[in-house]
């Protein structure tokens, strides 16, 4: 049961097609990372301040965090659809087979 209902989530995203899984997957990936560690951030400066110097926050060093993070979000989000369009062509294939 939970195998079709798996197979029956990915038709209706795949529907949608890679674009808009890589877009929309990827880029809530990147800003939740990106959130986390803000917050880690903030707590560690926060409750150990000479651990740290503040740096993460410097506008320069946020953005190239953020760019990176969404950047990771979506090859994330690229290898994920990659590795279940396989599986369900597999699932496909077997059982038209």
């Amino acid at each position: 049961m939970g195998d079709e209902n798996r197979i029956e989530r990915w038709r209706k995203t795949r529907s949608r097609g890679p674009l808009f899984f890589i877009g929309v997957f990827g880029a809530l990936w990147g800003v939740f990372m990106f959130a986390v560690m803000c917050i880690a951030q903030f707590l560690l400066l926060t409750f150990m301040p000479e651990r740290t110097e503040g740096e993460f926050f410097l506008p320069l060093n946020l953005t190239v965090y953020f760019l990176v993070f969404a950047f990771v979000g979506f090859l994330w989000a690229g290898v994920n659809w990659h590795i279940s369009e396989k599986r369900f062509k597999e699932y496909e294939k077997g059982r038209d087979g």
